[in-house]
C-alpha cells in the first residue's frame, strides 16, 4: 500500500486492496474491493515530475484535438493549490496550470513552424478553472456569488450552467 500526504489527483492515483472479513456469527461477508491508480507522489516531489506525468500528457491530447481535464482532489491542506498552481515567482516551483499554459502556446508555435501555410490554420482553445468545494460550484475566471450548476445534454455534453 502506498500512501501519500500531498497529491490526491483522480489522475494521480494509488493502488491498494479494502478487505472486509467475516465476524463469526454474523451475517457479514467477505468481500475484496481493489483500486487501481496511475502515479504515486510524496513530499519530496517536485513539481516538474507531476506536470511530465499530468499536464504534459494533455497538451499533446489537446493538440491532435481531445478535449482535456486535469481535477485535482483532495482535503484541505493536501496540497491541491499548490501542485496546481505552485509558487508564480520561481520557476522550479510552478505549477501544473503555469506550465501547462506555457507548453501548449510553444508546441502551437512548433506546430505552425512545421507547416508549409500555417496562415489558414486556427487554433482555438477554451479553458474552465472550476471549484467545487461543499457541493459549490465556482467559475475562478470569472468569480461572483452566483450559484454555478453542473448539466448534461445530448446536445453539449457536461457542461455548467451559468
Amino acid at each position: 500500500m502506498c500512501v501519500t500526504q500531498v497529491f490526491a489527483f483522480v489522475l494521480v492515483l494509488i493502488s491498494f486492496h479494502i478487505l472486509t472479513t467475516v465476524v463469526p456469527g454474523t451475517n457479514v461477508t467477505t468481500e475484496t474491493k481493489s483500486f487501481t491508480f496511475d502515479n504515486c507522489y510524496d513530499v519530496d516531489t517536485v513539481q516538474e515530475s507531476v506536470y511530465n506525468d499530468l499536464g504534459a500528457p494533455i497538451v499533446l491530447q489537446a493538440l491532435d484535438g481531445y478535449n482535456g481535464t486535469l481535477f485535482a482532489y483532495g482535503q484541505t491542506g493536501s496540497g491541491k493549490t499548490w501542485s496546481m498552481m505552485g509558487q508564480s515567482d520561481n520557476a522550479t516551483n510552478r505549477g501544473v496550470i503555469p506550465r501547462l499554459n506555457e507548453d501548449l502556446f510553444v508546441k502551437i508555435d512548433e506546430k505552425l513552424g512545421q507547416m508549409d501555410d500555417p496562415s489558414n490554420t486556427k487554433f482555438l482553445l477554451t479553458v474552465t478553472f472550476l471549484e467545487i468545494y461543499n457541493e459549490i460550484v465556482k467559475d475562478l475566471l470569472n468569480p461572483s456569488s452566483k450559484q454555478l450548476k453542473i448539466r448534461e445534454s445530448p446536445e453539449k455534453g457536461i457542461y455548467v450552467e451559468d
